[in-house]
């Protein structure tokens, strides 16, 4: 029975997926935003995105090309300033795709650039800075604990291999950050919502706190890789005095499987860049193989040079032209595509919230719940969110939930963002690489599941997770109230 089931489930929800998408594409093109014609008319006619004077050396319409031939030398070399000489400092593609993305998301940022995935973004940011001398040994980087697992193995390494002093404090607890954030504080990083419990940080109250006790030009860094597409334009947060923002674009705009990032910059970020202090090394003594060194502050020498956006450059992180190319064709239909995605996830996540009393184990972890502690923050800082996790205190509980739902094709992965509702297990995939200290710290215990809500239609993926839950809690009392009814009072 169970296995007749998850099978009809598996052929509805795949064939709800492909009409739910095809309709999305074509209410997207029959609106005709600026984005939209924007990024059609360089998809149209690409060439048209170089200067006068220039053309790509081979490669087609994507210009998959290593270098640019020059047709003018006065223009090539001496009027115009091109990032298109060498595929490594950038494409047509890349370009367009940033420019367009910038748009879209945030059109206070002054710099930046799309990079060739969502890590590259946050190592630009911490070995650019200790490339050029904006951190040494004995600074200090406070970050939230409620970070990506990648991204807390870095802070380990630059603490262990850089001797500079990593702090973690809780993102939400102002009194930590207070405590936490002092004169020697050269870098800021928090990730908002948290990956994958969702927490948030309050961006205005945490911005006073740390622009009165840090370093007067501690520069500050959001990652918005679980939401991004939750913070533009109004719930900007450069508007709220973040100075850079890095996000992978895998997530959402890569549906999942093209792997991008993106690095923006405010112009204030840009001058706290530019004046935050440089050192180089001096040797002060050399004595039976002991070298003794100090830090001495140097003049910049480039005050107009942004040097994180240089470095994507010099350290080859540039994105590849064809996954730009595929990004700007996704990048058409993105925003009906995640308001719908969304929609879903908030009735998902209020659905299962609802049968707390049928099932008393089950805890929803999502700050978009009217009686979640966060609930009136999101509101103020976002406009949505199509990620939620559910804890079901157990390892059992939650390997047959995810079981379940993979027979129906809910797809159990390490990303998120397609298209298709995805689930996977944070503690023995994501995030299985922290120790158990650390995952207690975010809250990652053996029975939390992260949901990425998809496109399909919302009565079927209530109807799927019904089913998974009944499996999961076979012995589970009478829900409260109708499915029905929950449905039109979550849809109203």
């Amino acid at each position: 029975m169970a296995a007749t089931t998850a099978e009809s489930f598996r052929k509805r929800i795949e064939a709800s997926r492909r009409m739910e998408l095809k309709l999305i594409i074509e209410q997207a093109r029959d609106a005709g935003t600026e984005l939209v014609k924007r990024v059609q008319a360089f998809l149209d006619d690409p060439l048209a995105s170089l200067p006068d004077g220039f053309e790509p050396e081979t490669g087609e319409a994507i210009f998959i090309s290593g270098s640019y031939k020059n047709l003018d030398a006065a223009t090539r070399f001496f009027k115009e300033k091109n990032p298109n000489v060498y595929a490594r400092n950038g494409s047509p593609a890349a370009s367009t795709l940033f420019e367009s993305i910038i748009t879209y998301l945030d059109p206070d940022a002054v710099a930046g650039a799309v990079i060739g995935h969502g890590m590259g973004a946050i190592s630009t940011v911490t070995l650019g800075l200790i490339a050029n001398g904006k951190l040494k040994p004995g600074d200090k980087i406070v970050i939230s604990n409620d970070i990506f697992a990648g991204c807390r193995k870095i802070f380990d390494q630059l603490k262990s291999s850089a001797a500079i002093e990593i702090q973690a404090v809780d993102g939400a607890d102002l009194d930590e950050w207070e405590d936490a954030v002092t004169e020697d504080t050269k870098l800021v990083f928090i990730e908002t919502p948290g990956n994958p419990c969702g927490t948030l940080v309050d961006v205005d109250r945490w911005h006073e706190i740390v622009r009165s006790q840090g370093h007067p030009n501690v520069l500050t860094v959001a990652d918005l890789s679980l939401e991004y597409l939750a913070h533009t334009k109004e719930f900007s947060l450069l508007k709220r005095g973040v100075d850079i923002v890095v996000a992978s674009l895998t997530k959402s705009l890569g549906l999942g499987a093209d792997p991008g990032g993106i690095l923006y910059m405010s112009q204030e970020g840009c001058d706290r860049l530019r004046d935050l202090p440089r050192h180089e090394i001096r040797v002060a003594d050399y004595t039976q193989g002991s070298v003794t060194v100090h830090y001495e502050e140097i003049p910049e020498t480039e005050p107009n040079v942004n040097i994180l956006v240089r470095h994507i450059a010099q350290h080859g992180h540039t994105l590849a032209p064809r996954v730009a190319f595929e990004l700007l064709k996704n990048l058409l239909f993105l925003e009906p595509r995640y308001d719908r995605q969304s929609a879903n996830a908030k009735i998902l996540a209020n659905h299962i919230h609802d049968l707390r009393d049928r099932y008393p184990d089950i805890r929803v972890l999502s700050p978009y719940l009217p009686d979640h502690r966060q609930a009136d923050l999101a509101k103020r800082q976002m406009k949505g969110g199509m990620v939620f996790s559910v804890n079901l205190r157990s390892y059992e509980h939650a390997r047959t939930f995810v079981d379940t739902l993979a027979a129906c094709d809910v797809k159990l992965i390490n990303n998120f963002g397609s298209p298709g509702t995805t689930i996977s297990h944070p503690a023995g995939t994501t995030h299985a690489t922290l120790t158990e200290p650390q995952r207690r710290e975010q809250g990652i215990g053996p029975g939390i599941v992260r949901i990425s809500v998809g496109v399909e239609d919302i009565k079927l993926l209530l109807k799927i997770f019904n089913h998974a839950l009944s499996t999961t809690f076979p012995k589970a009392a009478t829900a409260r109230r109708p499915f029905a009814a929950n449905i039109r009072a979550l849809a109203s």
